[in-house]
């Protein structure tokens, strides 16, 4: 079962939930003889790693662009609902001042966006205990 975990490039912890869910393996001794396959194929595991590493990085890139892909399709949408808006805002009126983004008359430019999906982002970093 293992092999086929590591074939799904799954992450240590991964495997460790997984044999225990569906193979009611205990993890301490998938720990065991996880250490052991490390110890008896390092450079197996040194490359594993660096094709974890790749996965995530691959991931956290798919979603940064689908991300990005969802605000230029808002983007569009609003431009298309209210192209006078844009075009006011984008050009001199009559006074001679630049209305900026979101001044025109309190109009609010974007349509409410459905809830942002959960990043892939990993990081180390306690931004909580960072800010405060």
């Amino acid at each position: 079962m293992i092999e086929r975990c590591l074939q799904q490039y799954l992450t240590k912890n991964e495997i460790l939930m997984t044999l225990k869910a569906q193979a009611k393996v205990d993890p301490e001794f998938t720990s065991v003889v996880w250490q052991k396959l490390e110890e008896q194929n390092p450079s197996f595991f040194k490359a594993y790693n660096i094709q974890l590493q790749l996965k995530d990085q691959i991931n956290t890139f798919n979603y940064l662009q689908q991300q990005q892909q969802q605000r230029m399709q808002q983007g569009k949408m609003t431009l298309q609902q209210h192209p006078s808006a844009f075009s006011s805002m984008l050009s001199p009126n009559t006074s001679g001042v630049t209305m900026g983004m979101g001044m025109s008359m309190g109009m609010q430019l974007s349509p409410s966006s459905p809830l942002p999906l959960p990043s892939p982002i990993k990081t180390d970093l306690d931004t909580h205990a960072f800010f405060t």
